[in-house]
């Protein structure tokens, strides 16, 4: 998921920009979603520049060892990633969740978790605009982490990109959608969830799981979002609602 597109071929340089684009659109809606979402009952700490330990909401299994960096498995038996509606899950092979890290406050943990997994991210720090709030995003050829700025609504939260078909990792949502990934195989899954489509460019977009926030504005909109093109899953994300624009 590199940002440049230099000596890509059109189709992948095509791929990487509209992902840029997806961020960009995901700083805004983001920090926003998750400061309704929170209503104030939550305070989200700034970012640190310090190197955290691994926290998440969830339990580690006793098996978790320490984070080996660069390696695939890294944090303790962790062979899944998980892009839940309100949470980035860390699963094992059974499919027990061994971390779990609030979009809402746990970015520290998270960054620390996923260098543990996928190595040395590459890191930017991005401006707020017209479309987006300062932010820094961190690349891994896996996925897009952003982490939202002291600027923004919600400081210190984050998001969560994926448009790999090949990962060091596995990649997922609760109800299995993985990029490259068959629309038709994952629909039934999803059925009557929040969705729109284009089909004059053959674009179809579902809720893959919606938060649990009932209190969020158009709850049933908001979560972990497919992204699909011509019957192929291309993208997934969290959180966003899945009709945002800028």
């Amino acid at each position: 998921m590199r940002v440049g597109t230099e000596s890509m071929p059109a189709g992948v340089a095509r791929r990487r920009r509209r992902l840029t684009v997806v961020v960009g659109i995901l700083l805004t809606i983001t920090a926003s979603t998750l400061t309704a979402c929170t209503s104030g009952s939550v305070t989200t700490p700034p970012i640190s520049t310090a190197s955290p330990s691994v926290s998440g909401t969830a339990t580690p299994v006793s098996t978790a060892g320490p984070i080996a960096s660069g390696s695939p498995s890294g944090v303790g038996g962790v062979t899944e990633v998980v892009l839940n509606a309100d949470a980035l899950e860390l699963r094992a092979a059974s499919g027990t969740v061994i971390w779990s890290f609030s979009y809402a406050h746990d970015a520290a943990g998270a960054l620390t978790a996923l260098t543990g997994l996928l190595g040395s991210a590459s890191s930017k720090s991005i401006p707020a605009d017209k479309c987006s709030f300062e932010s820094t995003i961190s690349t891994w050829p896996d996925l897009v982490m952003t982490v939202f700025g002291p600027s923004a609504p919600a400081p210190g939260t984050f998001s969560v990109v994926s448009d790999t078909t090949a990962p060091t990792i596995d990649i997922t949502t609760p109800n299995g959608a993985r990029v490259g990934g068959s629309l038709a195989a994952y629909r039934p899954a999803v059925a009557g969830h929040e969705s729109i489509s284009a089909p004059f460019n053959d674009t179809f977009r579902v809720v893959d799981t919606a938060t649990a926030d009932a209190a969020a504005p158009y709850a049933a909109k908001l979560g972990s979002v497919v992204f699909t093109e011509f019957g192929t899953i291309t993208l997934l994300t969290a959180p966003a609602y899945v009709d945002f624009d800028c």
